[in-house]
């Protein structure tokens, strides 16, 4: 087995869309044999980014032999992407996936579906313009293609999400307005969402 994680690596510096300079983490993906208790970077890194760096406030999940790594924050512009990139360890390459369909994503829960598929699903979050999303879609990693998935039960701007190995449930444990102590909890499938 292998650990990854998205690590802070530093502070760099970013333009904001209102052209002001600011401080910001930097990410990279480091890896670990737990055996060996040895952390290093983990190359090769994304095509096209610098120096290895993550786009801020991405999603990074595993499926099976591969890495999914979802939206987040250009680091030098802060434009929320909606590209997916995906590392094949069979191959040692990366390729470009299918876009985010219907808006770009920062800020949200993601999770793979535990096997069963090899699907990775985004849930919630905020779009470019910062708006909590109610959103949620599938993306199949073998097939490179999204699938829509029915909408959570509230908005949500942070998350949590697992998932239930025997099916497609997500389980999704977030922040809203709505709710006394800030947290609620939808549960959804391909074919209905329940809030508890």
């Amino acid at each position: 087995p292998i650990i990854i994680l998205s690590q802070a690596i530093g502070q760099g510096r970013a333009r904001s869309g209102k052209g002001e300079d600011y401080l910001c983490p930097s990410y990279r993906l480091m890896i670990s044999e737990p055996v060996t208790k040895v952390w290093k970077p983990m190359v090769p890194t994304i095509p096209g980014s610098k120096e290895g760096v993550l786009s801020m406030f991405c999603g990074v999940v595993g499926v099976g032999t591969e890495i999914v790594v979802i939206g987040g924050w250009d680091p030098d512009t802060w434009a929320v992407s909606s590209a997916i990139h995906v590392f094949r360890f069979l191959n040692k390459k990366w390729r470009q996936g299918a876009d985010l369909p219907e808006l770009p994503r920062s800020f949200f829960g993601c999770a793979a579906d535990g096997g069963v598929r090899g699907c990775v699903m985004p849930a919630g979050g905020h779009d470019a313009e910062k708006y909590a999303q109610r959103s949620a879609v599938m993306y199949d990693v073998a097939e490179d293609r999204w699938e829509s998935l029915p909408d959570m039960g509230s908005m949500s701007s942070a998350g949590i999400v697992r998932t239930r190995k025997a099916g497609l449930t997500l389980a999704w444990r977030c922040l809203t307005p709505r709710t006394v102590d800030g947290i609620s909890l939808t549960l959804m499938d391909r074919d209905r969402t329940v809030r508890v």
